[in-house]
This record gives structure tokens, C-alpha cells and sequence, in this order.
């Protein structure tokens, strides 16, 4: 439906607070934007996310993969180290409904929102 295609409140600034946070955790690994991220990326003028995304895609080799699970574990809750984290939150593999889920990747979410949320596809 055309309501679908609108943007959620607050999710590019979601989607922002999200890759920053994540450029941070992932430091040191290869990884790169993906999908609509990607396409924000170069089509927007000035380049940035497009304004009717509710996720940022990223895409990460399968010889990091391991690497980015280990480190998302200090966000995940109870042990959120805030600092090194900022707005990410990792529930496990998991969905926005708790469901395992994800097979070839990752789903991380905002701290404090619910406007938006971060796929890691392993390749």
C-alpha cells in the first residue's frame, strides 16, 4: 500500500545514530554499505541515507563475521557498554519480534527507538 512507502518518524535520524554507532563496533573489520544504504549513499545529493529507509544495510566478509558477533555482544543487553556501543543494541539473533532469525547475517536495533534497525548480511 502507498502508506507503506512513507517514511517512519524519526528513522533517518534513527538510521544516522545507528551507522555511526556501528562504523564505531566494527572498527578495524572489512565492511561496506549495502542495498538502499548504498544507494542513499550515491544518488542522494549531498550523499546520505534516503529518507524513506527503516534499516541500514551492511554487508560484512564471511571471514569478519565472527569477529563483528563477538564484539556485538558488549550490546547486548545487561551488558551494554554504552560507550562503545552509542545506539546499538544487540538482542541476539533475533527479529523486532524476538523470533530467531537472520540466517546468512545479523539484525542489531536502536537503544532508545524503534523507528529503525541495522541488517548485517555475511558474504
Amino acid at each position: 500500500a502507498a502508506e507503506d512507502l512513507e517514511p517512519t518518524a524519526g528513522a533517518a535520524q534513527c538510521n544516522y545514530e545507528l551507522l555511526k554507532s556501528f562504523t564505531r563496533v566494527a572498527a578495524g573489520l572489512d565492511w561496506t554499505l549495502g542495498a538502499g544504504t548504498l544507494l542513499g549513499a550515491l544518488r542522494s545529493e549531498p550523499a546520505g541515507l534516503l529518507p524513506w529507509e527503516h534499516d541500514v544495510d551492511v554487508y560484512i566478509p564471511a571471514r569478519d563475521a565472527a569477529a563483528l558477533a563477538e564484539r556485538l555482544q558488549k550490546c547486548a543487553p545487561g551488558r551494554r557498554d554504552a560507550a562503545a556501543c552509542g545506539a546499538l543494541l544487540w538482542r541476539g539473533f533475533v527479529d523486532g519480534r524476538g523470533d530467531e532469525c537472520c540466517g546468512f547475517g545479523y539484525k542489531a536495533f536502536h537503544a532508545t527507538s524503534t523507528a529503525c534497525e541495522l541488517d548485517v548480511l555475511v558474504l
